[in-house]
Order: C-alpha cells, then sequence, then structure tokens
C-alpha cells in the first residue's frame, strides 16, 4: 500500500465513522494516538493508519454490549452465594435528569467490529498485492 493510498483510506474511514456518529471516538483515537508518538517521530501512513484502526476497534468494543452476557455469566461464577446473582448491570446518570442507564440496552456493533477488523487484517497483510497499484 503507497502513502497515499493509506491516507486516502484514513480520510474515508475517519468520514464514514464521523457520518455514522462516531466523531467523538474518532477524534479520541486521533488525540490519543498523536500523543503517543515521541516528539519529532513520524511513523508512515500505512501505520498510522493500522495504529488508528487498532485503537478505534478498542474504542468500539467499549461501547458496546457485544459481552454484555458474558460478563454477567464472568460475574455470576465469581459470587460464592449461588442465591445473589447478577441480573442487571446499570450506571447512575449525573446531571439534571439524574435515574440510571441499564448497560444491556448498549447498541451492539459487532458487525461493524468485524469489518473492521477485517479491513485491518487485509491492511496489516504484507503483500497486499491488491492495493499496489
Amino acid at each position: 500500500m503507497t502513502d497515499d493510498q493509506a491516507v486516502d483510506i484514513q480520510i474515508h474511514l475517519i468520514q464514514e465513522l464521523n457520518r455514522y456518529g462516531f466523531g467523538d471516538l474518532v477524534e479520541d483515537s486521533l488525540l490519543y494516538l498523536e500523543d503517543q508518538l515521541p516528539e519529532n517521530e513520524r511513523i508512515s501512513p500505512s501505520d498510522f493508519l493500522l495504529s488508528f484502526l487498532q485503537e478505534m476497534i478498542a474504542s468500539i468494543e467499549n461501547i458496546s454490549n457485544e459481552n454484555y452476557k458474558s460478563l454477567l455469566a464472568r460475574m455470576n461464577e465469581s459470587l460464592s452465594n449461588t442465591e445473589s446473582r447478577v441480573t442487571t448491570l446499570s450506571v447512575e446518570l449525573t446531571g439534571t435528569q439524574g435515574g440510571s442507564f441499564d448497560l444491556r440496552y448498549l447498541p451492539n456493533y459487532a458487525p461493524l467490529l468485524a469489518e473492521l477488523r477485517q479491513i485491518q487484517e487485509v491492511l496489516a497483510t504484507p503483500d497486499n498485492n491488491n492495493l499496489n497499484a
């Protein structure tokens, strides 16, 4: 993959992620990656793209309920008293409205995560001849 191709792919991914409501995650991921680079050090656009994809995958995993049921199961396995079971996880909301939010209602981004992982896999392949034009 050429540098120009890597930049074009990153621009396209950012535009699409922004369009579908992930703008805050994109911004946070880009800032995080920029902060991780030592001063005056540059990495190739291809390496930056792969790092960006990895960071976006991790960020989207964190807001997905993909593992909600397995998390509840792990919590219940660790409880010594079988009469006490964790059946739901909620967070208290602060601010003017208060209340709580049940984490089971977080969106499941499994299809998006699978697609991002597939893109990452293709781009990470050393001889991705289909991109070397």
